[in-house]
């Protein structure tokens, strides 16, 4: 089931099912050669395979992905030997993501879900091993949000493992989905008036973390060393890895990590036992 580590593309397993998936994207009005549709696994296994890698040890472990959207991150941690569990809001994505799985022979280890907005997940309290939010929360309404902090702790096992990454900032002057300035400092309510249905602004790290206070901050451990091994991994310039190791001394002495304060935020933390 494991994939050699070192290729750049991950190859199709069932033809049959690629055709299942590129027919199901067609049907959503979506681009089945688009590198966020027909791409998105490849671009997330030279990506946030390096942050399972580092941050979930050895294979076998139970993942839930909160927020699967097409399937790119599950079939990436499926490939890597875990079962993973998704959900997600949206029927038709979840139709199209298990087609995805099948395409790259993983459907025997992955399990999809549909949920509904801010409810009780489906799943025992502490079922998983880990659980990663990709690009998700800064979807999440403000008054859901801390209903949805308390659903994944409440699944994820004593010592477990939780993975916020690919989030929109609102920190940042530019929101990094829509690629518009200054959006993410106005009221929701003014970004809403002026952009419509795509109005998109992100979610403040700081505001996550509230939630999860009693959690340790993997990215703090030994300076921050797994963070920047990960970020070498991708493909971070010398000059950008630099950079992000001042910031991380500035910071580190307040216990916040690096990641946070990225236009995309990350943060990688342990449950406790």
């Amino acid at each position: 089931m494991k994939t050699n580590k070192l290729q750049n593309t991950v190859p199709i397993k069932d033809m049959d099912e690629r055709a299942k998936f590129r027919e199901q994207a067609r049907k959503m009005g979506l681009d089945p050669d688009n590198i966020w549709i027909g791409g998105y696994v490849d671009y997330e296994w030279g990506q946030i395979r390096h942050t399972i890698q580092a941050m979930i040890e050895g294979d076998g472990n139970k993942i839930m992905e909160f927020g699967c959207n097409l399937g790119a991150t599950t079939i990436v941690s499926a490939l890597l030997g875990h079962k993973v569990y998704s959900v997600d809001i949206e029927e038709n994505m979840m139709e199209l993501a298990k087609f995805n799985a099948g395409q790259y022979g993983v459907s025997d280890i992955t399990d999809f879900k549909i949920i509904v907005p801010a409810g009780k997940l489906p799943f025992e309290d502490n079922s998983f091993d880990a659980i990663i939010c990709n690009s998700v929360l800064e979807y999440v309404e403000d008054q859901d949000l801390q209903d949805v902090m308390q659903e994944l702790d409440r699944t994820l096992k004593p010592g477990g493992i939780m993975m916020i990454t690919g989030t929109s900032s609102r920190l940042s002057p530019k929101e990094v989905h829509s690629g518009r300035w200054f959006i993410n400092y106005l009221p929701k309510s003014w970004g809403r008036a002026l952009c419509g249905r795509s109005y998109e602004c992100g979610l403040n790290p700081f505001k996550v973390m509230s939630y999860i206070s009693n959690y340790e901050n993997i990215d703090l451990e030994n300076g921050g060393k797994k963070y920047f091994d990960v970020k070498r991994e991708c493909g971070n310039s010398n000059t950008k890895l630099f950079l992000l190791k001042i910031i991380n001394l500035i910071f580190r002495p307040f216990k916040i990590s690096v990641g946070m304060l990225t236009p995309s935020f990350s943060v990688n933390v342990k449950k406790p036992r």
